[in-house]
């Protein structure tokens, strides 16, 4: 019986030659080196493609290339060995030789082929998947809202807080102020500094000590058609 792969190992050894990594050489010692390295590239196809109980046969010692046999793929199921290269002095050539008789004592040297040992680069991990740069730039633009929203929402809390607990000191605006205190000319006026309200006809300057008081004054100004400026302290 020959290898089951031999069609690998062929394949194998096409690429190396056209590839320029096997080819006539002028000692034995590069011919051993050509036979390993067709060796374990026809074990990493078969390992990966059809049986991955296919591999290499570890051997640090007498003829090996990178410590591993230069012409065996071994099968870790139950120890049978195909002896796959040979050379004629000069070219490293494929073999489709019989198996050798299963020895689970061989098992345990037994190691998977890689890519690095095949002289085949990695490949090259899936590059992770980018936004659309439209959906991207949308997606900062509503990241950048949602950041606004929240300053506005912190400064309106705190601003809450002062009046609830201290009350407000400072420039106000008119639209903070009892708007029901004035006549409707007067209301138009919401949203004018004091200074600008302090210009207005007949106005009425209250300073009180809390919000409560501010409302129960603002009310009787009201009656009396005054335009009321608080200034709650």
């Amino acid at each position: 019986m020959s290898y089951p792969h031999y069609d690998l190992v062929q394949r194998a050894h096409q690429e190396l030659i056209a590839e320029g990594l096997i080819g006539p050489r002028t000692n034995q010692d590069a011919v051993e080196q050509d036979k390993g390295l067709l060796t374990r590239r026809a074990a990493y196809y078969a390992f990966t493609m059809r049986d991955p109980t296919h591999g290499l046969l570890a051997k640090t010692s007498g003829n090996n290339s990178l410590g591993y046999s230069v012409d065996w793929i071994l099968s870790n199921r139950d120890g049978t060995g195909w002896d796959i290269a040979t050379d004629d002095g000069v070219n490293a050539l494929p073999l489709n030789g019989g198996p050798e008789a299963p020895d689970a004592a061989r098992i345990p040297d037994w190691r998977p082929p890689t890519a690095e040992l095949a002289g085949l680069r990695e490949p090259e991990p899936e590059p992770e998947p980018t936004p659309d740069d439209d959906v991207a730039e949308r997606l900062a633009e509503l990241e950048a809202a949602v950041d606004h929203q929240s300053q506005i929402l912190a400064e309106q809390t705190a601003a809450i807080e002062r009046l609830r607990t201290q009350g407000y000191h400072g420039e106000c605006k008119l639209g903070l102020t009892m708007h029901f205190g004035m006549f409707p000319a007067e209301a138009a006026m919401a949203g004018a500094s004091v200074q600008e309200a302090a210009a207005l006809p007949l106005p009425e300057i209250v300073g009180l000590a809390t919000l409560e008081n501010a409302l129960e004054r603002a009310a009787q100004a009201r009656d009396k058609g005054r335009l009321v400026i608080l200034v709650v302290g």
